[in-house]
């Protein structure tokens, strides 16, 4: 029985000290957990978690239930300055596809902004009947009338599901984005030809290829891309920001295909490697640096001006699955969006984000019109480039609603995943708090604070006490960290593109009982590789 692998959920949500810098060896000491009830009624993986300014609140909604049949249940905490977290259950979700007997949705691409959650797609969780079901139609949950309604997604996508994609939100041209009303853009996942999935033959979408709903216009839309493109996957994770230079990036790492696939091409760049989509451009950009392990089911978070940080998740193609050993410790990695290439920790002070000096020469020297999928598209996006070398440039000169993104739109306090209000990014004040939960893979970004829970090595010492960390102010200042354009636009950081888990399945011998100790975590930490490339283990 030596073989067995046992697996065990870990309800700690752990709250990090976002005014302190710390590394990934370090994290520890800045760290506050809070231990939440086995009886709360809502133990799932990769749940949606966001931030709902009506409320003040942070949300987790849907997610893979570890009790059969979960219901769609909110559950929900306020978050306060000092880091503690006390989940309460909210109300439940109605809609005409999520009501009372509805179970949860799994592996949906979500996003919101500050004024309401959208999740495309994703399976219905149902861990006692499978196959898995395809999930269709756009939700979207209106935070000030608290009500929830759905539209259709046949036009998003070849079959009208969409399983294991993220999302991403741009604000309207008030905000210094694109639109009326702002757009929703979908990259990759996998697009069943039917309702039941067949986890080991996806239907992968082609990367060059994104959709985008107008919010304004309630349209969906198709456009390709060009550059470095990368090859198709889902369930991996992403982030995205508005850089000075008033353009929109989205940030891709990891994923997974199948496992024959997965298991020839452990040390695939295309998978090691971080992606970035710039728009207007709609242009791929590869970093050259990579991770030392593949990564799926994993979490990313825009935390502070200009970092990622990456959480957790499974090593595709590793034999061990679960029971690979994560080289980070405390399974967290950063990488510096601005340089392009993975950072030593976690920068409290660093400028705003700006673009990787690849995407800044491109725009400056080498831009080239997109083929727009529609003349909406290219009303929305059109982009004025400088004076260029003669012949380099061969679209029109059309005025460009990104042209009206001017730097004043970006505060000193940019930062991604929290909400581009414009109007509450005004004042600067680098304080926060990251609560977050390593599950499987995944956490979330939230209002300063990113719900992680941490797996500890059964076999480890006991549990420690928590950690004491001081707080910098009586009150969290969310507005450091909200960029005028990312993939919030809510006051407070939310959770952005990434899928962001509360609670993870391991075998028991892998939780670690102690945070401070990196040798055993969601993905075994060996020694501080900030610079090196990520990679993890298998979905």
């Amino acid at each position: 029985m030596s073989n067995r692998i046992d697996v065990m959920t870990v309800g700690q949500t752990i709250s990090i000290d976002l005014t302190q810098a710390w590394t990934n060896a370090t994290v520890q000491n800045y760290a506050k957990e809070t231990q939440r009830p086995v009886t709360d009624g809502h133990w799932s993986k990769k749940p949606a978690l966001f931030y709902n300014p009506s409320s003040n609140v942070i949300v987790q909604w849907g997610g893979w239930p570890y009790n059969n049949g979960d219901q769609s249940y909110e559950f929900v905490f306020t978050p306060n300055a000092n880091g503690t977290v006390n989940w309460i259950q909210s109300t439940t979700p109605v809609t005409n596809s999520q009501n009372q007997t509805s179970p949860a949705v799994f592996g949906s691409a979500f996003v919101s902004s500050n004024l309401a959650l959208y999740s495309l797609g994703g399976v219905m969780a149902e861990p006692s009947a499978p196959p898995d079901l395809a999930v269709p139609g756009l939700l979207e949950y209106n935070f000030a009338g608290n009500n929830w309604t759905n539209t259709s997604s046949l036009n998003a996508s070849t079959n009208g599901y969409l399983v294991g994609a993220q999302a991403a939100y741009t604000p309207g041209t008030d905000e210094g984005g694109f639109g009326s009303a702002g757009y929703l853009v979908f990259i990759g996942g996998s697009d069943p030809a039917t309702q039941y999935l067949d986890p080991q033959s996806p239907s992968l979408v082609d990367m060059s290829n994104i959709t985008l709903y107008d919010l304004g216009g309630q349209t969906w839309y198709h456009q390709t891309t060009t550059g470095t493109i990368p090859p198709p996957r889902q369930f991996f994770c992403s982030v995205s920001a508005t850089s000075i230079q008033a353009t929109f990036e989205i940030f891709i790492l990891g994923g997974s295909t199948n496992d024959t696939y997965d298991q020839a091409h452990t040390n695939d760049t295309d998978y090691l490697n971080v992606y970035t989509l710039s728009i207007p451009a709609f242009r791929w950009f590869k970093s050259s640096a990579s991770d030392q392990v593949r990564r799926a089911d994993h979490s990313c978070q825009l935390i502070g001006n200009k970092q990622m940080l990456v959480i957790g998740g499974i090593q595709p193609g590793n034999p061990l699955g679960i029971a690979a050993i994560d080289p980070w410790p405390n399974g967290l990695g950063i990488f510096d969006m601005s340089n392009f290439t993975w950072a030593h920790g976690y920068d409290p002070h660093a400028p705003p984000y700006e673009q990787p000096e690849v995407v800044r020469d491109y725009y400056s020297t080498q831009y080239q019109s997109p083929i727009w999928g529609a003349p909406q598209l290219e009303a929305d996006f059109a982009w004025a480039p400088p004076d260029l070398p003669t012949g380099t440039y061969t679209g029109s000169y059309s005025s460009a609603t990104s042209t009206s993104a001017t730097s004043s739109k970006v505060t000193s306090t940019t930062t991604a995943t929290a909400n581009p209000s414009a109007k509450s990014s005004s004042s600067s004040s680098h304080t926060g708090a990251i609560v977050g939960g390593v599950v499987g893979a995944v956490c979330a970004v939230l209002l300063v604070l990113i719900l992680v829970v941490l797996l500890r090595r059964h076999k480890s010492a006991n549990t420690q006490g928590e950690k004491d960390r001081k707080a910098q102010q009586d009150t969290p200042d969310v507005t450091s960290v909200v960029p005028p354009k990312s993939e919030m636009e809510a006051p407070l950081p939310s959770p952005g593109f990434g899928m962001l888990p509360s609670y993870s399945d391991r075998r028991e011998s892998d939780v670690l009982p102690e945070l401070s100790n990196p040798g055993a975590q969601e993905l075994e930490a060996n020694s501080v590789r900030w610079s090196h490339t990520p990679e993890m283990p298998a979905r």
